[in-house]
């Protein structure tokens, strides 16, 4: 069982970790993030012309007979990327929920972006606070950092208890 439960996240991955104590504290240092699962969001990594079937259409063109300056068209991809990014928060939000109930989790940290956290927020707060799960937040892009590094981050702002040497024996 892990009283923590951390999710980093941003738009295009979410990696979920538990915080484990150490099996003998006397010889080992702890507790330790512990990467639990991961999900990735393929489609926020892909250029835009993998994404679109059509180049971005009227950007920097100059109309026909050179009159003036072009016009930039809003062809909603940017409406688009968001829609993307509420799907993946939404699964995230459901595996979380999921996942942190079943480890008897009592508190969840949510870590991400601005733009993710309200995703995140939105797509798994009701269904945590049913659980009488705590939400925590950090708002900060740590999917790319290591376990250590992000829970020395976290420890930081006091969200999760820090790593200590082994306690050695008495």
């Amino acid at each position: 069982m892990s009283e923590h439960y951390v999710i980093a996240a941003n738009a295009a991955a979410a990696r979920f970790f538990r915080l484990e104590a150490p099996e003998f504290p006397e010889l080992e240092s702890g507790p330790v993030l512990v990467e639990d699962y991961k999900m990735q969001n393929p489609e926020a990594e892909m250029p835009g012309r993998d994404v679109f079937s059509a180049p971005k259409s009227g950007r920097n063109r100059e109309p026909v007979g050179g009159s003036g300056a072009g016009h930039g068209y809003d062809d909603h991809r940017e409406e688009h990327r968001r829609e993307m990014e509420k799907q993946f928060a939404e699964k995230v939000g459901g595996a979380v929920a999921r996942r942190a109930g079943r480890l008897g989790a009592s508190r969840v940290i949510l870590v991400a972006t601005a733009r993710m956290l309200g995703l995140l927020r939105s797509s798994c707060g009701e269904a945590l606070g049913r659980r009488g799960l705590t939400l925590l937040e950090y708002d900060g892009d740590l999917v790319n950092l290591s376990p250590t590094d992000i829970q020395r981050h976290l420890a930081r702002k006091q969200l999760v208890p820090p790593k200590k040497p082994p306690q050695g024996m008495s």
